[in-house]
């Protein structure tokens, strides 16, 4: 059997489901294949419930990413009948020492987000069965909370077939060498035509790409477990209990409130050891009780010998630095790779992606990117530089490239491009393997800077040259993907003025990014 569509979408949990289902609004015809189904077990998606919350530290991008995901489930919600989301208010327990919070409180107090600062007498006197030594304060977001995440995903899919997308459930196939792809096949021998192939398939994408994603995409196993309350309790529920985040303690604790009849969920967002989402036992282990009991007895000793009725494991998505992910293949050029995490603002991410890949950008003035909605570009512009420092020290840290990486730097405080493509080519001729094919990058990252952002400089179009005859060095990583995703931005912004220019690298999601 042969299906023929425009997009075929790999993979049915957050990312690849709001993926189909902003194609198929555009007009395309759409394909939405999953080995296991949506939202199945062994997804990253397939969490009974997760948290949607604002704060990410001083990274606005981020904020106003949720910011929109979360409109769009709520829209999604309203058409099919069924609230799926819990608005219990997210508590960020800190302390003094804790910038990412402070910065964090700071950036959605800006942006008109409800929330409220609460001392550490204030958090005793509100939430007494909670028992914080270390907070000095803390942050609630009033409107944040838990979605139930399995249903949604799935309620999703449901809406977007019953607009016109096909689902599949089938295992698609690792594709063949060539410049340009023009079908998969399937475990079941069955084949799929399209013009674009979407791959979102979250820990799965290592499998089907290893030569490119092995060290760039790591599954990790993640252990959960929900509580039994004392009877008549209602302390571990909304409203008495919102989701809350003990953000300064080492093993980084979380917790969402007895929602459903499910009971008290608590974990550790921490990376556990590599896992297998296919084959992987998903037991957790006695040493990890071990470990809760403690943290309950210290922290939440009401609930320190409550029974433990339920457990999952599951997996994090982990990329190599925190960042959700979005490329070409560098060897497929209609073929797009999309993933990063399990993170419900892919409601927001993929959307863009989807009409940007469907041409139908141009006919949207919703999205949260724009100049006259985002409020503080102009503070953005600041911060490239900064960025693209960053961004080539995470790459020293990860490939060892001093020359490369001090160069770059050095290009940020006004090193021209004509010297830089000069340099290059010197240092490519000098550096051998990894070394060569990691300063290519950084000088994709450098040029494409500059083509975006000064169109028709003399020295831009000599670096691209020079980038030209060596791109086959490259690396698929960060700079080429990020750079590439917000290359359209500025033709969209009302001038070309400081506040019309976004930043060009997308910030670390740090701390809770992923699960819950």
């Amino acid at each position: 059997m042969n299906k023929t569509c425009d997009f075929a979408v790999v993979g049915a949990g957050v990312f690849g489901a709001w993926t189909a289902h902003c194609l198929r609004q555009s007009g395309a015809s759409v394909v939405l294949v999953d080995a296991y189904g949506p939202a199945n077990s062994r997804a990253s998606s397939a969490g009974e419930t997760r948290v949607i919350r604002m704060g990410y530290g001083p990274d606005e991008l981020y904020m106003r990413w949720s910011m929109r995901s979360l409109r769009q489930w709520r829209n999604l919600f309203t058409k099919t009948g069924e609230d799926l989301f819990h608005p219990t208010g997210v508590l960020w327990i800190s302390n003094d020492d804790d910038l990412y919070t402070r910065q964090m409180f700071d950036v959605v107090t800006k942006a008109g987000i409800s929330c409220e600062a609460f001392s550490a007498e204030d958090i005793r006197r509100r939430w007494p069965q909670l028992v914080f030594e270390d907070a000095t304060w803390g942050v609630l977001e009033t409107e944040s909370g838990v979605l139930m995440a399995r249903r949604s995903v799935q309620a999703l899919v449901k809406e977007t077939v019953n607009s016109g997308t096909e689902y599949l459930t089938d295992a698609v196939l690792p594709p063949h060498d060539g410049k340009k792809l023009s079908e998969v096949r399937t475990a079941a021998g069955d084949s799929i035509s399209a013009g674009t192939f979407i791959f979102a398939c979250g820990p799965w994408l290592p499998k089907l790409f290893p030569e490119l994603l092995a060290d760039r995409i790591f599954p990790t196993r993640q252990e959960v477990f929900f509580l039994g309350v004392p009877a008549g309790n209602n302390d571990f529920r909304a409203p008495k209990m919102p989701v809350w985040l003990h953000h300064m303690h080492p093993d980084r604790p979380y917790a969402l409130p007895d929602i459903e009849e499910r009971g008290f969920k608590i974990a550790f967002d921490r990376h556990g050891p590599e896992f297998d989402p296919d084959n992987g036992t998903r037991v957790v282990g006695q040493a990890s009780i071990e470990q809760l009991r403690t943290y309950l007895k210290q922290h939440i000793p009401v609930l320190q010998d409550a029974p433990i009725i339920e457990t999952r494991v599951c997996q994090y998505e982990n990329t190599w630095n925190g960042d959700f992910l979005i490329d070409r293949h560098p060897e497929f050029e209609n073929v797009w790779i999309v993933g990063g995490a399990m993170c419900i603002q892919g409601a927001a991410f993929v959307e863009y992606f989807a009409f940007r890949r469907s041409n139908a950008f141009a006919e949207r003035d919703d999205f949260p990117f724009r100049a006259d909605q985002a409020g503080v570009l102009g503070e953005w512009t600041n911060k490239i530089h900064f960025q693209l420092k960053r961004c080539i020290n995470h790459a020293y840290r990860h490939h060892g490239v001093n020359r490369a990486a001090h160069a770059g730097i050095e290009q940020c405080g006004g090193i021209s491009a004509m010297d830089r493509a000069q340099w290059i080519v010197e240092l490519k001729q000098r550096s051998p393997g990894k070394q060569r094919a990691a300063f290519v990058d950084f000088h994709q990252l450098e040029i494409e800077y500059l083509r975006d952002w000064w169109p028709g400089n003399f020295a831009r179009d000599h670096g691209l040259q020079q980038f030209e005859a060596g791109k086959s060095l490259r690396l698929f990583s960060r700079s080429k993907a990020v750079l590439r995703f917000f290359s359209g931005f500025h033709s969209h912004f009302t001038s070309s003025s400081s506040t019309s220019k976004i930043r060009v690298e997308l910030a670390g999601m740090g701390p809770f990014g992923r699960e819950p």
